[in-house]
């Protein structure tokens, strides 16, 4: 996540990804609760939804997949006001896109808050072995195998880490990104970008002098795009895997981004900050989305590009004709659950808000 032609803007991203707060600690086995006074946030105050109240249990067996044709219908689910030690925490779900696994915005500490009986888990751990537990985890990643990998700073440091907190291999560096399939973990090293087997932790692949920022794999593991960001310039290199070769350099782009069909490329142009979806290769520029104005988000079935404008509206394109579909969500975009059922938005003071469509029959 970084932008090009200026240093200062650069450098703001790695303040921003790198930051500590200093709230007191709060055990795991202590109820937490918010603080007396919260500070001033720009974001909408966290309001409980009103949907909330009338929700069951098994609520989430009551979801439609989000999709470009009930995408106005989204409404808002629950609600996790901002607390110490969460606000301003990561925030990811587990593929079995029942559970949030939150990160201590102040230690290497991570908690696992079921959706449905909104506790907080007792697997919630610390990390006892990373280089400093006094910094939290600025980017988490969840498998399937129920392991985690995550990266924290002071020094820059990424484990892969057991369910039972342990921890499997340690890299150096910080930005890294995780195949589809879950074999390949992909980060920057001095030499560029290496490219792991993340199982028995043996090096695929070397890519020179990518100056690598940022990652994403194609499905199919042939290609990944790398954000190649100096104080100079910000391009995304395009490079075949296998033969450790650039296909195609986009200049003047960042936070790139395959579509988990693998149908096209996400990005965005540093120039004019408007969304460009190319091919997969890079080759063909498909479509330019001009009213974007913050982050985006791609379904994960493919069928949605979502971004929201300067306006405030929350906007679905359909990848299939580019169409687009709008409403309001308060907060920021965050991220979809894996089955694309429900997606997050984050208030500026650090607060969750889960939206989600329910069934007509729900």
């Amino acid at each position: 996540m970084h932008r090009a032609f200026a240093l200062s803007i650069v450098t703001a991203f790695l303040l921003f990804a790198c930051s500590s707060f200093s709230p007191k600690e709060t055990p795991p086995s202590e109820t937490m609760t918010a603080p007396a006074t919260q500070p001033p946030t720009s974001a909408p105050v966290t309001q409980p939804s009103t949907a909330q109240s009338d929700l069951q249990t098994e609520w989430l067996a009551q979801l439609e997949t989000i999709s470009p044709q009930n995408w106005t219908r989204l409404q808002l689910l629950q609600t996790i006001p901002a607390e110490i030690p969460l606000a301003h925490s990561v925030v990811v779900i587990e593929p079995d896109g029942k559970t949030l696994v939150l990160g201590n915005s102040n230690k290497a500490h991570l908690f696992f808050f079921d959706l449905e009986s909104e506790t907080i888990s007792s697997k919630s751990m610390y990390i006892t072995n990373v280089e400093n537990v006094d910094v939290p985890f600025t980017a988490i990643k969840c498998l399937s195998d129920g392991s985690i990998i995550a990266s924290s700073y002071g020094p820059y440091m990424i484990y892969h880490i057991d369910s039972a907190g342990n921890i499997l291999s340690a890299w150096n560096g910080i930005e890294f990104a995780v195949s589809s399939d879950e074999k390949y973990l992909a980060f920057d090293v001095a030499e560029g970008t290496s490219v792991i087997n993340i199982e028995n932790n043996e090096p695929i692949a070397l890519l020179e002098n990518s100056n690598g920022l940022g990652y994403s794999f194609s499905p199919d593991n042939s290609k990944i795009a790398i954000d190649a960001v100096t104080v100079d310039y910000a391009n995304v290199d395009i490079w075949d895997i296998k033969s450790q070769t650039i296909l195609k350099t986009l200049q003047n782009m960042y936070m790139a981004s395959y579509s988990p069909n693998g149908k096209f490329l996400v990005m965005i142009d540093t120039v004019d900050n408007t969304l460009k979806i190319f091919s997969p290769d890079g080759a063909v520029l498909i479509t330019t989305i001009l009213d974007a104005h913050s982050n985006y988000l791609i379904s994960p079935d493919g069928s949605i590009v979502a971004y929201q404008t300067a306006e405030g509206s929350s906007v679905a394109r359909d990848t299939t004709n580019w169409t687009s579909h709008e409403t309001a969500l308060r907060g920021r975009l965050d991220s979809f659950s894996p089955d694309g059922r429900f997606l997050i938005t984050r208030t500026d003071d650090g607060g969750i808000l889960i939206w989600g469509v329910l069934k007509a029959n729900g």
